[in-house]
């Protein structure tokens, strides 16, 4: 590995690269299963925090050399998200950065997760998901991670036959969120039903109920 990953390139000069890398991967392998599955642990909240507090440590740490050094070691997606604090950093980089991990995307604590590490100062303020499509460029994976990072209710601001016509990965993610919606209008449940039918058989059918919070 070049010698530079080896060195401390970090203000408390003993932190590497390498050191940041574990620290994500060694976390979300002791909270998930490698391939996201059931949670193994149930001090998920900790972690996260630990792992924040790792990726906040790259924000003077070159994106192109992260962005290398994930890719020589192969890309993850804790590489790809982490991605998003370093200095000079891309969003569309990260974008893919994860696409390059093949790492799925779907509506469940597991697998939303590195969503929730993508660094807010790049993505839109907003809960509209009319801006986040625009935000996204109509693109499902972006779609998908932004609205897997609101920490708020999601605005269904799009009109209706965009909102039924969605393709299977952001039907799977709107349906979701509608289901865990407290307030309803009056095309919800016709809209939820499309949804069922969209995502049925596919990768992103999770199997989530009327009710699920």
């Amino acid at each position: 590995m070049n010698f530079i990953y080896q060195t401390s390139l970090f203000d408390d000069g003993e932190t590497t690269a390498p050191m940041i890398w574990s620290t994500i991967h060694n976390s979300a392998n002791t909270q998930f299963n490698p391939q996201g599955s059931e949670p193994r642990i149930t001090n998920g909240d900790a972690l996260d925090a630990f792992d924040m507090k790792a990726m906040k440590k790259l924000v003077n740490f070159d994106a192109q050399k992260w962005q290398v050094f994930c890719e020589n070691v192969g890309m993850t997606v804790y590489g790809a998200v982490a991605l998003s604090w370093c200095k000079g950093a891309q969003i569309e980089n990260v974008w893919s950065s994860w696409r390059a991990s093949a790492f799925p995307l779907k509506p469940t604590p597991e697998f939303e997760r590195p969503a929730r590490f993508i660094n807010p100062s790049l993505l839109p303020n907003t809960n509209s998901l009319a801006e986040i499509a625009e935000a996204g460029n109509n693109k499902s994976l972006p779609i998908c991670a932004m609205i897997a990072a609101l920490k708020g209710p999601l605005n269904f601001d799009l009109p209706y036959e965009l909102l039924r016509t969605s393709p299977p990965q952001i039907a799977s993610f709107l349906r979701s969120r509608m289901l865990r919606s407290d307030i309803r209008q009056v095309n919800d449940s016709s809209l939820i039903e499309i949804w069922s039918q969209t995502i049925k058989d596919t990768e992103y059918d999770v199997g989530e109920e009327e009710g699920s919070k």
